[in-house]
């Protein structure tokens, strides 16, 4: 069920389901034995695997989360297919959540054009709020080729 995704910390791995299975319980002579009833926890396991999308919806509206990141024990978790399909949908670029990064030189080619049109007169703010590309503008991209807004402007042939 490797299937969760934590938008907070990016954990695909590990997370904590709080679930009430039934325990046996045996009183022997100098001991107490504690042991999950099988039956119920195999039906238990299959229930949440099946219905995961709806549980993890209901985890949310919860006072007490069922499920929680065993990283950042944050409880908005999501499955890696919406994540990847939400990404999709938006045109992503690349991004930490979908890591499908597009290729470094048509980032540049992307910027430089924006640069130019725009005589080098941008900053973060700008490329956050005015990217004619994408939305969220390419940051993030530039972040994973390491590239700097500043060398981008100095390519384009302008001052910073």
């Amino acid at each position: 069920m490797n299937n969760l995704y934590c938008y907070y910390c990016g954990n695909k791995h590990q997370w904590h389901i709080d679930l009430r299975l039934l325990h046996h319980v045996d009183v022997e002579l100098n001991s107490i034995i504690v042991r999950l009833d099988q039956d119920q926890t195999t039906k238990v396991l299959r229930a949440v695997e099946k219905k995961l999308d709806i549980m993890l919806d209901k985890s949310c509206e919860r006072t007490r989360p069922i499920f929680h990141c065993a990283n950042c024990n944050n409880p908005d978790l999501d499955t890696i297919d919406s994540v990847l399909e939400n990404c999709g949908n938006v045109g992503c670029p690349g991004c930490i959540h979908c890591e499908n990064w597009i290729a470094e030189d048509e980032m540049k080619s992307m910027c430089l054009e924006c640069i130019a049109d725009n005589d080098g007169e941008v900053d973060e703010e700008f490329c956050c709020n005015f990217c004619p590309h994408y939305d969220f503008g390419l940051e993030e991209v530039r972040q994973h080729y390491a590239v700097t807004l500043i060398e981008l402007i100095r390519e384009a042939g302008f001052e910073p």
